[in-house]
């Protein structure tokens, strides 16, 4: 999968996509510093979470499955993608 994953960031939880294959995952470290602070821009943003919570994710060589939960464990968003694998030639 083409995927850039962080997971240092201080905004809490972010997924997006900025108009190219790669999918941007972020999980932040439930710092409450940016509590309250979101703009929304053009970025694409697909979902944001302003709490504590964490992310499960999934690959295998064609498919990502991310899930999103709150600090209780609830599920908040669910997201998955495969992508078509290529005989080497």
């Amino acid at each position: 999968m083409n995927c850039y994953r962080r997971c240092y960031s201080d905004p809490p939880q972010e997924c997006f996509f900025i108009g190219s294959p790669i999918q941007y995952l972020t999980s932040g470290g439930g710092s409450k510093a940016w509590r309250g602070v979101f703009t929304p821009n053009s970025d694409k943003l697909q979902f944001f979470h302003d709490g504590q919570g964490f992310m499960s994710l999934q690959l295998t060589e064609a498919a990502a499955n991310i899930v999103f939960y709150d600090v209780f464990g609830q599920e908040l968003y669910q997201w998955s993608v495969t992508k078509t694998l290529h005989a080497a030639e």
